[in-house]
């Protein structure tokens, strides 16, 4: 299928494994040049090579941990710096911690919203003026 995404570039949060991961390859299917982010630089790394040898794109690795301030900022000036642009942007960092709902601690819900809540926020703040300049683009909040 063609989605008309060929040479675009999508910069996705959580891209390790999951979700994000899977829409990483779904994007470089169909052509999109991907910048990947999430805690696990490892992980990271074998995603883009994955993904540029099976389907030809370009790729990079930016490891982050989006709970710290300042953190999204960096990871969009990677990606401009890397491809000039942003076309899209998938928020799909955080996982959830299993377990009976009562007997989660606070912290892990404060880290949680931080990561999952917070982190979506900061990525947007981050790239919205970059698609408002480019006249486009596309958030994708998972």
């Amino acid at each position: 299928m063609d989605l008309l995404l060929k040479d675009k570039v999508a910069l996705i949060t959580g891209a390790s494994r999951g979700l994000g991961a899977a829409s990483a390859a779904a994007l470089a299917a169909e052509g999109t040049n991907l910048v990947l982010s999430a805690r696990d630089g490892d992980a990271l790394d074998s995603q883009v090579k994955r993904l540029t040898a099976n389907f030809g794109i370009r790729a990079i690795a930016v490891p982050a941990d989006l709970t710290q301030n300042g953190v999204s900022d960096s990871v969009v000036k990677s990606s401009l710096d890397a491809f000039g642009r942003i076309d899209i942007l998938i928020n799909s960092a955080g996982a959830s911690q299993g377990g009976l709902f009562w007997e989660i601690p606070d912290q892990v819900w404060q880290d949680s919203m931080e990561l999952k809540v917070m982190g979506t926020i900061r990525m947007m703040r981050a790239v919205i003026p970059h698609m408002l300049e480019n006249k486009g683009g596309r958030i994708v909040n998972i």
